[in-house]
């Protein structure tokens, strides 16, 4: 995992905040890991010690590694290569840039489309 947290120490912003940065932890977990590691979900890395910063990196890359951040992307990424490669009905959706669940395409069809 790329994501250190050290490298936010010096930062105001509470925890979880920070914890939601990482691509596949959104607000909920982040304050569930948050609880169970007994932090307060108002806790900023100035307020904490460098041995709580380390032991939540370290549960995080034990409990979490493979399905954050970069990890998470690259299986995404395959995913669709993968449904792209078997010529499903949503790789054909994904290769054109169309929505693939069945959105409305007339309108409201513009996130999918986007470049990125």
């Amino acid at each position: 995992m790329t994501f250190t947290l050290t490298s936010y120490a010096s930062s105001s912003k509470p925890i979880p905040i920070l914890l939601q940065k990482v691509f596949g932890l959104g607000k909920k977990n982040s304050i569930q890991i948050c609880r169970s590691m007994g932090l307060h979900e108002r806790m900023s890395p100035k307020m904490s010690s460098k041995f709580i910063l380390d032991s939540l990196q370290e549960r995080l890359e034990t409990s979490l590694g493979n399905s954050l951040g970069a990890p998470l992307i690259n299986r995404i990424h395959l995913n669709k290569e993968r449904l792209i490669k078997i010529s499903s009905y949503r790789g054909f959706r994904h290769h054109r840039g169309l929505p693939a669940r069945g959105q409305r395409t007339r309108t409201n069809a513009r996130t999918c489309r986007k470049k990125k």
